[in-house]
């Protein structure tokens, strides 16, 4: 007869215990550092959009005024008021003119070509109405965008 004392089974199950524990906090371990690290990443990637953004924004502050001037007059009763964009440049000018009006929600955009120290107009003739609150802005890669609301009169 072979004699078993209970003993013998107690250090092995034991050790299979503390064995799955060491696993259980591995695991925990590795989950909360994998955790860390997605939280790491989305703030390196928060951290070089700010980066994007205010190198962007320098860049754009070291640019010069944009040399056009506007002014509104009246081409006629039929036509309404137009906008006059007048360069002070020595060379013609490329501007993209965006122009909205918020109160009727009309917006049209506009690829203009100012001659040296000229002028062009936009208005009703070119399909937008010059019109109290309207907005125009002006871009041109050279230079700072210039913005203007249309006065009451």
């Amino acid at each position: 007869m072979i004699v078993t004392h209970k003993d013998e089974a107690g250090p092995w199950k034991r050790a299979a215990l503390l064995f799955a524990l060491g696993c259980l906090a591995a695991v925990w371990w590795g989950h909360s550092q994998w955790r860390r690290s997605e939280a790491l990443e989305r703030d390196v990637a928060a951290a070089k959009a700010e980066v994007a953004e205010a190198r962007e924004a320098t860049k754009q502050a070291e640019k010069r005024e944009l040399p056009v001037t506007l002014s509104y007059s009246m081409a006629s009763p039929e036509v309404g008021r137009v906008a006059v964009l007048k360069s002070d440049f020595p060379r013609s000018l490329e501007l993209v003119a965006m122009c909205s009006t918020p109160r009727t929600g009309q917006r049209k955009r506009y690829n203009l070509v100012i001659p040296a120290r000229g002028e062009v107009e936009i208005g009703r003739e070119d399909g937008w109405s010059v019109v109290a609150g309207s907005r125009i802005v002006l871009y041109n890669a050279a230079f700072r965008p210039a913005e203007y609301v249309v006065p009451d009169s």
